[in-house]
């Protein structure tokens, strides 16, 4: 399963109807706008205890939840895909993909991070990050990936398999010797997709983090 961070926006809306989305969700309070843009990240359907996961610090879910319901936001799924765990939709995929444009770019790197780990405990699966060029991040570009390298090379439980391309070949390299062949890198997704067909099960949560201009999604053909 895969799940992307690519820092792209909502897909092409028209501007009226984005406007009335938009709208309706700024008159929401606080709480019941946080549980929304939380979900987003997960796409058009989500699950509450995931919710919990990405934002500890909201409090009565359960009503939040039925409120939005009440509201015609989202709609309860009768079968969840995770064993144990209840299941949302959002009642049209424009109301997610507006309510996830309303979210900072860099948030959205850390929900996805966090949704992605989420999802790898529960379905009891490993989790594979592979990530390409921030090209967003200008004259500190080198020293960020670093920072972002070091954060991976760090995640506790470590991720099953790290892929690299572009600005991240060389900032890995300080890790290569703790991950080992748990890291691939190649300059580019194209050559990175059969590398990472050759290793892989396809028992594996993978988590895609880079910049739209990357092209990350590549490798999915190598993938799927």
């Amino acid at each position: 399963m895969l799940v992307e961070d690519d820092g792209r926006s909502a897909g092409l809306i028209p501007d009226t109807l984005q406007a009335l989305i938009a709208a309706r969700i700024d008159r929401l309070e606080p709480p019941q706008k946080t549980l929304l843009q939380r979900a987003s990240v997960m796409g058009r359907i989500f699950w509450p205890s995931a919710v919990e996961r990405l934002a500890p610090d909201l409090e009565g879910l359960d009503e939040l939840l039925d409120d939005l319901l009440f509201r015609e936001f989202v709609l309860e799924e009768p079968r969840s895909t995770i064993s144990g765990e209840r299941a949302y939709r959002f009642k049209h995929v424009l109301i997610r993909e507006v309510a996830y444009s309303t979210l900072a770019k860099s948030a959205r790197a850390e929900l996805h991070e966090a949704f992605a780990h989420w999802l790898a405990d529960r379905r009891r699966r490993p989790l594979a990050v592979v990530v390409g060029s921030m090209l967003e991040l200008g004259p500190e570009s080198a020293r960020l990936h670093a920072a972002a390298a070091a954060e991976i090379a760090a995640l506790a439980p470590p991720p099953a398999l790290v892929g690299a391309v572009g600005e991240f070949v060389p900032a890995f390299e300080p890790h290569r010797a703790a991950l080992g062949k748990r890291l691939l890198t190649a300059p580019d997704a194209e050559a990175l997709g059969p590398r990472l067909r050759g290793v892989l099960t396809g028992n594996e949560i993978v988590l895609l983090k880079a910049s739209r201009g990357v092209a990350l999604e590549r490798v999915l053909r190598h993938l799927n």
